[in-house]
């Protein structure tokens, strides 16, 4: 469901380069803009709060979403959001705003194009031809003509045009949009693939016309800030590893945060834990009722006939479960690799897969996080239901422990990288009995340092200075470090201070990675 107004968060970059693109439309040059993004990833939210925040007296931006049409339903809804924005900014809506309803209401505001409209209400009681189609794109040229102003068209899912049963409709649209002087468009597509094919292949008719921009999930500093956001409302306090938990099986995607934090906004009191985690996966996941699942399965169950529908679900399945390459696939759902281009070839145009060398990879995480955990279950033969909520809600349970231990070794093994570089013989273990993250040694120096990856309490620094104490017992210490990745509390930082402890943040820490040219640490 897309979001609109105070529930629509972030993108302001995108906003802002939509409205560059329309101050050039409003000066008279054409921009035709294309937004390719998996679903879910909020391009249809971006579109509709761009038109809700961006008035302009001469260019209306009509909306256009694209199911599976056939070329009569896609007339249909073209010319009636081009009459409906029109007959909202400059006359009156009708009572009742059918298409013809608005034909109608049209041709009395607008008597001089009434020959025009009363051909564009012929054409949608027969069969729709190449011709009619031109006359369909060409409805809004000419009421801007009549009424000096413009359009950008937002057509959403606009793959989905090519679709509609006219042999040459890409090609027909290709030419309205060089004839046309008042109308830009703004699309999107999910099917990421042929989304590509379409305006990227020197031998399709659109390519050159269209300037691509990518719509990717969060990342993570905003799907923190969001996270945070949507959990302060009701003043819950959350646990940053379980924040982190959560962005990473979401992958960042709005609709899978929302659903996630709304799930957990219903259950949680003032703290969120484990179980509210746990249970709010099973709720959305792995309910037949959840949202997720539900969004899942409709990108499944609409994206493949039933026919197909085994081979296609166990090629998913078995990339899922880490088989990249063909000779993989193969073996796992014992299907030659011949017979396997061409439906990875379909998932790739679909949006499913991409393709890096010889690898192919699920695009959507939320979908490999199910078909790996909630489809496998399905079909095993554990008849209670409960016991499978309860089994999966384990499962959750166990993973969120088992990402607590591997982000830290992640994020310790890169710290240690930084000291490395700097020329220190570098480890990690006990010293004198007390275990540190970091011990560095280069001639007579000696470091010490702790990651933490949640945010660093009082408590947590006096337990550092007591293994400090320890360790200096016999050794000489000469720099003692937190890392302190996602924060630390002011009285903390006070104690840090009258210590002489270093307190690393985020920015320091890839400040120090970024000298010797080490990548980046992305939490």
């Amino acid at each position: 469901m897309p979001v609109r107004g105070e529930d629509f968060f972030d993108r302001e970059d995108l906003l802002n380069d939509l409205k560059r693109n329309l101050d050039h439309i409003t000066n008279g040059e054409k921009r035709n803009i294309a937004l390719i993004g998996i679903r879910k990833v909020g391009k249809t939210s971006i579109l509709l709060e761009f038109k809700r925040k961006v008035k302009t007296e001469d260019i209306l931006i009509p909306y256009v979403y694209l199911l599976e049409e056939t070329s009569n339903s896609f007339a249909r809804k073209y010319v009636k959001a081009i009459l409906y924005e029109t007959l909202k900014n400059y006359a009156q809506l009708p009572a009742v705003t059918t298409t013809k309803k608005l034909i109608a209401k049209t041709i009395e505001f607008c008597p001089s194009q009434a020959e025009f409209l009363f051909t564009i209400n012929s054409l949608l009681d027969r069969k729709l031809t190449e011709e009619g189609l031109e006359l369909i794109l060409d409805l809004p040229e000419k009421l801007g003509e009549e009424l000096k102003i413009g359009y950008w068209i937002q057509i959403d899912e606009f793959q989905r045009y090519a679709n509609i049963g006219l042999k040459n409709a890409v090609d027909i649209f290709r030419e309205r949009i060089m004839l046309q002087e008042r109308t830009s468009y703004l699309i999107s597509g999910s099917a990421v693939g042929m989304m590509h094919n379409l305006l990227d292949k020197h031998d399709s008719p659109l390519f050159g016309h269209f300037e691509n921009i990518t719509v990717g999930p969060f990342d993570y500093a905003t799907a923190r800030q969001y996270l945070l956001l949507r959990f302060s409302k009701p003043s819950l306090v959350c646990p940053e590893i379980l924040l982190n938990f959560v962005i990473d099986k979401t992958g960042g995607y709005p609709y899978y945060l929302y659903a996630i934090t709304d799930r957990i906004g219903r259950v949680a009191k003032t703290h969120i834990h484990k179980d509210i985690i746990s249970d709010a996966f099973v709720r959305e996941i792995y309910d037949p009722d959840g949202r997720i699942y539900v969004n899942i399965r409709e990108i499944i169950d609409n994206s493949f006939d039933k026919r197909g529908l085994g081979k296609y679900l166990n090629i998913l399945r078995a990339i899922s479960s880490n088989k990249h390459t063909i000779s993989g696939i193969s073996k796992e759902i014992k299907i030659p690799m011949t017979e396997l281009s061409n439906p990875v070839r379909k998932l790739i145009e679909m949006g499913f897969l991409e393709k890096d060398k010889e690898k192919y990879i699920l695009i959507n995480p939320m979908l490999t996080f199910w078909l790996r955990n909630v489809y496998s279950l399905e079909s095993e033969p554990i008849l209670d239901l409960e016991k499978k909520y309860d089994r999966f809600k384990s499962q959750i349970s166990q993973m969120i422990s088992e990402f607590k231990s591997e982000l830290g070794k992640v994020r310790e093994s890169q710290i240690r990288e930084i000291f490395t570089k700097k020329g220190f013989t570098v480890g990690s273990g006990f010293l004198e009995g007390k275990e540190f993250d970091l011990i560095a040694r280069k001639n007579d120096e000696l470091l010490l340092g702790e990651c933490k990856t949640g945010n660093i309490t009082l408590k947590v620094v006096t337990t550092f200075i007591h293994k400090i104490k320890k360790a200096e017992r016999k050794h000489k210490v000469e720099k003692k470090i937190l890392f302190s990745l996602f924060g630390i509390t002011e009285k903390a930082r006070d104690l840090c201070r009258k210590e002489g402890i270093e307190i690393w943040n985020l920015k320091r820490i890839n400040r120090e990675r970024k000298t010797p040219g080490l990548p980046p640490l992305r939490i």
